[in-house]
Formats: structure tokens, sequence, C-alpha cells
């Protein structure tokens, strides 16, 4: 959860921020952001969602 909130924080700085969800547990972080729907593949071969403020959460 802190590591969202951060991650909110510098977005709105206009910094350019990701996140990377590798909880063991299961897919946590796309829940605190209430996104759904299925993840998009990047050029790197790795999946993300993207927030509506343009944070790319990788999963």
């Amino acid at each position: 959860m802190v590591l969202a909130l951060i991650t909110v924080g510098l977005n709105r700085l206009d910094y350019k921020v990701g996140l990377l969800d590798v909880d063991i547990t299961g897919l946590s972080i796309p829940r605190m952001f209430g996104l759904k729907g299925k993840p998009k593949q990047s050029e790197f071969g790795m999946f993300y969602l993207m927030s509506q403020k343009g944070l790319r959460l990788c999963l």
C-alpha cells in the first residue's frame, strides 16, 4: 500500500513511474487501483495494465 501511494504521488509530480507487482500470493496492485480487464503485453514481454492517470502497472 505504501509503495502504491508513493507511486501515485510521484506520478502527480510528473515523474515517469511504474509499479511492478511481484507478490507471490496474487496480483494485489491492480485490485488496489481498481483495475480490471485483460493485461496488455509490452515490447519487452512483460504484462501490464494502464491506470486512468497513465501509470503502467506491470504484472
